[in-house]
């Protein structure tokens, strides 16, 4: 295949149109994931379960760039060390576009495998620091690509001092926002208290969460309602990344910003 094909072929598949590429490589029994795009190989062919094969050294935030014609497309990949992922491709041209995935990832022979459900969503190999792109949605990247394609491991909020001391007095989330600054505190069976900017702190007693697949439910009073949304987050402000996305509602007013989730219970997450 031609440079210039595999290339176009790539952009094809990085921005999301697989209909609109031919790719000989993939197999036509290959099965589709939860948004019906064409996937890898389904996971029990290779012997392994994400649940039971993760390395929890890699887990953390990784990005890359990659120039098209045109626009620019940006990489975000999050591996919890409960072995979740969460992986965003945002294309930046006239249009913004993104496209998220989410679902368990696997370790095995020096290579991180992302599975949507039973199907792997894309294969990277680990050099140092970084994770170089070998496979998205079964097609098999040719190394001039791959080796454009690496992902840099970004810092992670929970590295900073203030958030470690805050995970070591026990506290289970912690979240931000601006316009105008405020945070949120949650010590699970305990308590949630909102803090606002030349406000009194509010605080409620713990209630028990609505569970979904990817997010948790609070509504300690009528007029407040709390929703933190598992996914890649920044606050605009720092480098620093977040694995919660937090969307509050007080009153009729709603706040919008990140979260960390510092200490898990089992029954804190739904692993997918």
């Amino acid at each position: 295949m031609k440079l210039r094909a595999v290339l176009y072929l790539f952009s094809c598949l990085i921005v999301l149109v697989f209909t609109s590429c031919n790719n000989n490589s993939v197999k036509k029994n290959t099965p589709a994931d939860s948004l019906g795009n064409i996937t890898g190989m389904d996971s029990l062919d290779y012997g392994i379960t994400p649940q039971n094969k993760i390395d929890s050294s890699f887990a953390g935030f990784y990005q890359s760039d990659l120039n098209c014609k045109d626009c620019k497309v940006v990489q975000t990949l999050l591996l919890e060390p409960d072995g979740r992922f969460v992986l965003e491709d945002l294309r930046k041209d006239s249009l913004k576009t993104m496209h998220e995935y989410k679902g368990t990832w696997a370790f095995t022979d020096s290579t991180i495998i992302l599975f949507e459900q039973k199907a792997i969503v894309g294969k990277y190999e680990i050099t140092g620091n970084k994770i170089r792109t070998i496979e998205r949605q079964g097609l098999i990247l040719p190394d001039s690509i791959a080796d454009k394609n690496i992902l840099s491991k970004k810092p992670s909020v929970i590295e900073n001092k203030v958030w470690q001391n805050k995970k070591h007095d026990g506290i289970s989330f912690y979240g931000i926002g601006t316009e105008p600054f405020w945070n949120l505190t949650l010590i699970w069976d305990s308590i949630i208290s909102f803090n606002q900017m030349d406000e009194e702190t509010i605080i409620f007693n713990f209630q028990q969460p609505v569970i979904n697949s990817d997010s948790l439910i609070f509504t300690p009073a009528k007029d407040f309602n709390i929703t933190l949304i598992h996914g890649i987050c920044n606050d605009g402000m720092s480098d620093y990344f977040y694995d919660y996305k937090v969307i509050l509602k007080k009153d009729s007013i709603v706040y919008s910003g990140c979260g960390f989730l510092l200490n898990k219970k089992s029954d804190f997450i739904s692993v997918q």
